[in-house]
């Protein structure tokens, strides 16, 4: 390979070099952007049925002729509450249907029996543990993008409620997000990406191939002359004494 052939392939290299860099930082910005936008959605949705369950409490507790005598009658109450509102459970439903990648809404008591559910046949069964939405967001680009565009499993965001003098939360409500959901919804903006990508990568090749070898056209009989000497089939011619 010439001199001149080796500095237009580092050039192009570095070239695309470049361009795949912006790529990557583009395609993090997108995925850390709908994974900020969906943990936003969850969060405040979850502080919707937070509130929606402390007033619902509050009223029904403060209707009763007599208030339960202790903490165990008084967890008892507002499980028994939080598990018969019907107005809850419509709630939970509603929200979910709201959110495009939001599947499920769970409320478990303090032994994590779940009380309350988007999906009714979960009331009663243990909730389950998930891998944190939040945990996922602050992931590394490749493990964000192998879990949104490979993976399919769900992620879920915990908002606990508790009340003076408990030590942990009296209940926990749980936002399941599907990362299929999630990734249905990103392929429009990703393959806007991905074309944008291709194309700048393309252009940006042509383009410094065309510049380069202007520039460096004035180097091809200096390159010629080096690869001779280099290979050895150049000669300097010796001068003779006459």
């Amino acid at each position: 390979m010439t001199l001149r052939a080796r500095i237009l392939s580092m050039t192009l290299a570095m070239v695309a070099v470049v361009v795949l860099s912006l790529v990557a930082i583009n395609l993090d910005n997108l995925v850390g952007t709908w994974l900020d936008s969906s943990l936003e959605r969850s969060e405040v949705a979850g502080r919707q049925i937070q509130a929606f369950m402390l007033r619902r409490i509050e009223e029904r507790t403060a209707a009763l002729a007599r208030p339960p005598d202790g903490l165990e009658a008084t967890m008892r109450l507002w499980s028994s509450i939080v598990k018969e509102d019907g107005d809850l459970a419509a709630l939970l439903e509603q929200t979910m249907a709201q959110s495009r990648a939001i599947i499920e809404i769970n409320v478990a008591a303090e032994d994590g029996r779940v009380l309350a559910s988007s999906n009714p046949a979960r009331t009663g069964d243990a909730m389950a543990k998930r891998q944190d939405l939040r945990t996922l967001r602050s992931a590394r680009l490749t493990g964000r993008v192998s879990a949104i565009f490979r993976s399919r499993d769900d992620y879920e965001t915990r908002v606990p409620i508790g009340f003076a003098g408990q030590t942990g939360p009296v209940f926990t409500i749980q936002i399941l997000s599907s990362a299929l959901l999630l990734r249905d919804a990103m392929k429009p903006d990703f393959w806007n990406v991905a074309f944008i990508s291709v194309f700048a990568l393309t252009a940006a090749i042509f383009f410094a191939y065309g510049v380069s070898r202007h520039a460096l056209r004035p180097l091809t009989r200096i390159s010629h002359m080096i690869d001779g000497i280099v290979s050895g089939h150049t000669h300097t011619p010796v001068a003779t004494v006459v």
